[in-house]
């Protein structure tokens, strides 16, 4: 379905997932990500984009990394909110555009959409929309969105921020690792902000231990001062109570975060590789 309409239905889905998880069930909602790193995932240049039409982007893909790291998706990501929002609904066109996009296979002898060119699927997703939604559709989108450059899809002060599990119970804490850097932490940011949160480790050290090859017999966590924090075993007995920052997990299958905080949470204690 093309790059602006496939992007842009995927990350905006995303976002009213995380939104309906963090109003029904807190806990999933920490471990399918955050809403503020979701929106600098896909932070957007306005003044840039503003200088071209929706359609021009659309047609354009490869200058859209001008406007985002992440390309037209970031556009689209925007224009579904705005077609949420305006009509009630941002799905409509997947029909409409099924159809444009199959009869102009068949028309040009092929078999399936995916082999026609990248020119023709951006024509049909421009038509798709506006047989939809009405042939004016892009003409309000630009003056919506610059309502809502900080609203809905606003990133914040993302990373000076904490990742937010004061509504979490528990967390499972996976190690990290590519090519470039590997590191064993809760989300994306250096602090944790918690409410009497249990964390399970068990999972990151098997890992580390059976997939990596790791020696995890001197595996350190780290937390901010003034945190306090209980040690459970693999039958979730308690262990002990620690108010240190660097805290020994050997034998250690899960913790809790006492009280409420915010709190660095990572581990080390094997092998950390950083390209930089």
């Amino acid at each position: 379905m093309g790059y602006f309409l496939g992007g842009g239905f995927r990350c905006y889905t995303h976002l009213k997932t995380l939104e309906y998880l963090l109003d029904n069930d807190p806990d999933l909602a920490a471990v399918a990500g955050d809403i503020y790193n979701l929106n600098n995932n896909f932070e957007l240049k306005y003044s840039m984009a503003y200088q071209q039409s929706v359609e021009y982007w659309i047609g354009h893909y490869d200058e859209t990394f001008d406007i985002s790291s992440n390309g037209v998706s970031s556009l689209a990501y925007r224009f579904m909110g705005y077609l949420d929002k305006k009509f009630g609904e941002y799905n409509s066109w997947i029909e409409t555009y099924n159809k444009l996009a199959f009869a102009k296979a068949k028309a040009e002898g092929l078999h399936i959409p995916d082999e026609l060119s990248t020119e023709q699927l951006n024509d049909i997703t421009v038509q798709a929309i506006q047989k939809t939604y009405g042939k004016r559709v892009f003409n309000n989108f630009y003056s919506w969105m610059k309502k809502n450059e900080y609203g809905r899809f606003d990133v914040g002060n993302y990373w000076n921020s904490a990742n937010d599990l004061s509504k979490a119970a528990e967390y499972t804490i996976y190690p990290y690792f590519t090519q470039f850097n590997n590191y064993t932490k809760i989300g994306h940011l250096d602090i944790t902000e918690y409410n009497n949160l249990t964390v399970n480790i068990a999972p990151a050290e098997f890992y580390l231990r059976e997939y990596k090859g790791e020696d995890t017999s001197n595996l350190i966590l780290h937390v901010s001062e003034g945190t306090t924090v209980e040690l459970y075993d693999y039958d979730l007995n308690l262990i002990d109570t620690a108010d240190t920052t660097e805290i020994p997990l050997k034998g250690v299958a899960a913790v809790k975060l006492v009280g409420s905080g915010k709190t660095e949470f990572s581990i080390t204690g094997y092998n950390i590789y950083k390209s930089w």
